[in-house]
């Protein structure tokens, strides 16, 4: 594969993080939550300008509110921001669908672009820690009244993380391994 494809895959993966991300940081501004630091990639990271990151692996974004201000915040809220970044996955998606469709010669980079934000929103929608699906889950146990334990959360945070992880790193090895192939 040749590096201009690598380069161009790159951006198109943090183009998807960041509108997703984006998502949750429209609803984190309509609750007045403040965004600490919104991250895009992971692990070791460069700080591109004020509270943007960008990691070298792009397998995965965080925006990270204010601890005390999450905190503070309702069950409602944190839900609300939970599920603002699949939304915002499944609305980015659907612009690109149409807009391929009324200019059918992009229609090719644009379907693969749109089809990478429904796979991210879908995917971040399973009840899995950290991914979205798990917070609104969680959110939501509380806000009918049966909140999860903090050992509970704990276990599922260690569990969940440690799964996701792994799988990302097992893929991006995989692609890596395939493309020198």
């Amino acid at each position: 594969m040749p590096t201009s494809a690598w380069i161009a895959y790159f951006f198109a993966v943090l183009s998807v993080l960041l509108a997703h991300e984006l998502g949750h940081w429209v609803q984190m501004y309509r609750l007045h939550i403040p965004l600490r630091r919104l991250t895009l990639g992971m692990g070791p990271s460069l700080r591109i300008y004020g509270r943007l990151h960008v990691g070298i692996f792009p397998i995965g974004a965080a925006v990270a509110p204010d601890a005390k201000a999450w905190e503070a915040a309702s069950h409602v809220d944190r839900f609300t921001v939970a599920i603002g970044g699949p939304i915002a996955s499944f609305i980015f998606g659907g612009v690109l669908l149409a807009v391929g469709m009324l200019y059918p010669a992009t229609l090719q980079g644009l379907s693969a672009m749109a089809w990478m934000h429904f796979v991210l929103g879908m995917a971040n929608l399973v009840p899995v820690p950290p991914l979205d699906g798990w917070v609104a889950a969680s959110e939501l146990s509380a806000i009918l009244g049966r909140p999860l334990s903090p050992f509970a959360k704990e276990v599922a945070n260690r569990a969940g993380s440690g799964l996701l992880y792994g799988l990302g790193f097992y893929l991006i090895g995989d692609l890596v391994y395939r493309a020198a192939a």
